[in-house]
């Protein structure tokens, strides 16, 4: 494996902790594949059985869940370093709950998760980190989640922007932050009208509550 794709696996919340060396013997005894798409094209279609967990290289994802009733919900966006899968993997059904959609040219590395528990090669030591870091990972995206039926939860457009907003604050530990997502994917994300929505975000900059350029905000 090359060794910039070691460097951003070392950089990746799966490895956390664990060596190039170490994540090189990963790579090694489990035959890890690239992938490449272009932009629009579908990573993993929702009710995908999976078996592989991926790591991001380059590029940005969508991660998209379709209803039955033809609306779709935009659950997040996934960045280079990221992962995608693990939630399904580590489920009983393995079943992909949504779909994986590359929003630019992107690249992605996938893993057989059996193999990586299963190599001989690999050292004990290693695995256990790497199941420590999978479980740290589980529960934050449980607290995501959390965090996001809270949000959702508002009953007027600004309640639910400045919640979403106060929540990004929060997390970059700032008043300054970028939530990397422009306005129809944020309108998206949030469940309302594009229009509705940046109407309402105007207004509130016209208050003096909030600015933003671009994905950028600023909360005042």
């Amino acid at each position: 494996m090359k060794a910039d794709v070691i460097k951003t696996l070392a950089e990746s919340p799966m490895f956390f902790g664990i060596s190039e060396e170490d994540i090189s013997a990963v790579c090694e005894n489990t035959s890890p594949v690239i992938k490449s798409y272009l932009k629009g094209e579908m990573v993993i279609n929702q009710g995908d059985i999976l078996h592989h967990i991926g790591i991001v290289l380059k590029g940005k994802l969508a991660d998209i869940k379709y209803h039955d009733d033809g609306s779709s919900q935009l659950l997040r966006l996934i960045n280079p370093r990221e992962l995608i899968g693990l939630e399904s993997i580590s489920s009983s059904v393995a079943l992909s709950s949504g779909s994986i959609e590359a929003n630019v040219r992107s690249t992605i590395l996938f893993f057989n998760y059996d193999s990586i528990l299963s190599a001989e090669m690999v050292s004990d030591k290693c695995k256990l980190m790497i199941l420590k870091n999978i479980s740290t990972l589980l529960a934050n995206e449980y607290i995501e989640s959390q965090n996001m039926a809270d949000i959702l939860s508002n009953f007027t457009i600004r309640s639910l922007v400045i919640s979403f907003l106060e929540y990004q604050s929060e997390q970059n530990k700032s008043n300054s932050f970028d939530i990397g997502m422009n306005q129809t994917q944020l309108a998206h994300y949030l469940r309302v009208n594009r229009s509705v929505l940046s109407k309402e975000l105007n207004q509130m900059r016209r208050e003096g509550i909030i600015d933003f350029e671009g994905s950028r905000y600023m909360l005042l």
